[in-house]
């Protein structure tokens, strides 16, 4: 997330793919993997980040960890907005949304809400119950990291 320039992001995908080369752990292996597909995301390589995405998504499932599956299914889901595949993003949030309520997962259910309204508007659908069920989470939780994520979803409303 705190990589802004090309060099960090390729600095990322490097110790990623390290990484990859010397963990033997599940979910070390999982993460790699998402950490990888996210760094070529940022770098615009899409086809090799889905090819990442599906590895990590395969690979958390392997290592069972239910807890982790929603930041995973999130990420894709997000990267499949951005490539215009709706149908699979909404597949993923779907899946996502099952285990954050079944877990009362709040955060998580905030970012599931900024995603389906993302998700929403760019299908020319209305948003604003996903909005206000975001803020109302946001609120909630004290979850201010998506502040700014929040403010572009509202203003991307206001100009419909």
């Amino acid at each position: 997330d705190l990589s802004t320039d090309r060099a960090a992001q390729e600095a990322v995908l490097e110790r990623g793919q390290y990484s990859l080369k010397i963990v033997r752990h599940l979910l070390s292996i999982a993460f790699d993997h998402l950490t990888i597909a996210r760094a070529l995301f940022s770098l615009h390589r899409f086809e090799q980040a889905k090819e990442e995405f599906d590895q990590a998504v395969a690979g958390i499932r392997k290592a069972g960890k239910i807890e982790f599956m929603p930041v995973f299914l999130l990420e894709r889901a997000q990267f499949l907005c951005h490539q215009k595949d709706f149908k699979q993003s909404q597949v993923n949030l779907d899946e996502a949304l099952e285990i954050i309520t079944r877990c009362g997962m709040k955060f998580y259910a905030a970012d599931a809400a900024l995603l389906q309204a993302r998700l929403n508007l760019d299908q020319n659908k209305a948003a604003q119950n996903e909005y206000q069920k975001a803020k109302e989470l946001i609120e909630l939780t004290g979850y201010h990291l998506r502040d700014k994520e929040l403010a572009e979803l509202r203003k991307r409303l206001g100009e419909l």
